[in-house]
């Protein structure tokens, strides 16, 4: 079972979704980037999320993007779940699953020098791949730094999948620079062109090393889709949660030092839960289950009424006309404020 997720409002997150058996799917022909741009439209202003960097790659794609109401694992289901759908359709013959079981990565970056790193890394990854010489020559979806904070991603609603009124007829979403980590806009754009220089150099020079010849953006777009990525790739590596950036390792450290201790006092509060009784503590901020991709819900916060506290008494959420309902109640049961754990329910009654 994956590790409950520590949630900030207004947090920014490096965020990595790679398809099954690295297939390319992806590929990046016009229908492809259309139907992301379209989707990541519709999703971030359902959600409330401010995208600073998208690249979508054949067989991944990486997104930069700060969350305020600290719903990033609903924005990312719904994002998974309509891009899932819409490829079976736009590819055809596609067997099995799209996405790559237990692979969505989410990292949450905690300084301005992890923010530029993220997006320098998603930007050069092309490069990196062997695929083009420059990043902008790639085929896809992969915006410059000036575009950075001055281009808006717009995109029609793609006929092959979408029908009836439910959906909008187009979808658009400005790409913004991450002001909240920097002074001003001068400085988001030095410290991003310096990480930008620095990888490029770097994947190019591993080019040379490697002997590889690049494949460029005509091959890239006209390549199978049903094809699977043969180059080596690393497994059980490390996957973290929180990264700070080159250098940052006070900050790291003190960033891996709150995460342990939320989980710690996470499963505290999960087995005094389960034990249950009068005076038992448990989470009232956000019981996460970790397991977006299967329960849409994944960190419902309690009306905040209740207590701003990260821990508080069961009692006193029973006084406060909190009462157990069934799981199937928690769809409609959100809008008032609920709290869960595993199988059980809390939910502020009507008159409260």
């Amino acid at each position: 079972m994956p590790s409950p997720r520590y949630i900030e409002p207004n947090a920014t997150y490096a965020i990595c979704r790679r398809i099954e058996g690295r297939r390319f799917l992806l590929r990046p022909d016009g229908k492809l980037t259309a139907l992301f741009v379209y989707l990541l439209a519709l999703c971030a202003a359902k959600f409330g999320v401010t995208v600073h960097m998208a690249t979508v790659m054949s067989t991944h794609f990486h997104l930069v993007v700060t969350v305020p109401n600290g719903n990033v694992s609903e924005f990312m289901h719904a994002l998974d779940t309509h891009l899932a759908c819409a490829i079976q359709v736009l590819r055809r013959y596609v067997v099995g699953v799209v996405w790559a079981p237990g692979q969505l990565t989410i990292v949450q970056l905690h300084t301005a020098e992890a923010v530029a790193h993220q997006i320098a890394y998603a930007m050069v990854n092309p490069t990196a791949a062997g695929l083009v010489w420059r990043p902008e020559q790639w085929p896809g979806l992969n915006p410059t730094l000036e575009e950075l904070g001055r281009r808006t991603l717009s995109a029609g609603k793609p006929d092959f999948y979408f029908t009836g009124k439910k959906w909008a007829e187009a979808g658009s979403v400005k790409l913004e620079l991450p002001m909240q980590c920097f002074a001003d806009e001068q400085e988001a754009r030095a410290a991003i062109a310096q990480e930008l220089e620095a990888q490029l150099a770097e994947a190019r020079a591993e080019i040379r090393a490697r002997g590889w010849k690049v494949m460029g953006p005509t091959r890239a777009r006209n390549v199978s889709p049903y094809r699977r990525a043969k180059t080596f790739e690393a497994r059980g590596t490390l996957r973290p949660h929180v990264a700070a950036g080159p250098g940052q390792t006070e900050a790291r450290i003190a960033a891996i030092e709150q995460l342990v201790e939320f989980r710690e006092r996470h499963r505290e509060a999960k087995r005094a839960l389960v034990r249950g009784g009068p005076g038992r503590r448990v989470p009232a901020r956000h019981i996460l289950d970790g397991q977006a991709s299967r329960r849409p819900r994944g960190a419902v916060p309690v009306a905040p009424a209740l207590s701003r506290d990260l821990f508080t008494d069961l009692s006193s959420l029973r006084g406060a006309g909190v009462r157990a309902v069934r799981r199937g109640e928690c769809r409609e049961g959100a809008r008032g404020g609920i709290l869960r754990v595993d199988d059980v329910v809390f939910r502020r009654t009507a008159d409260h």
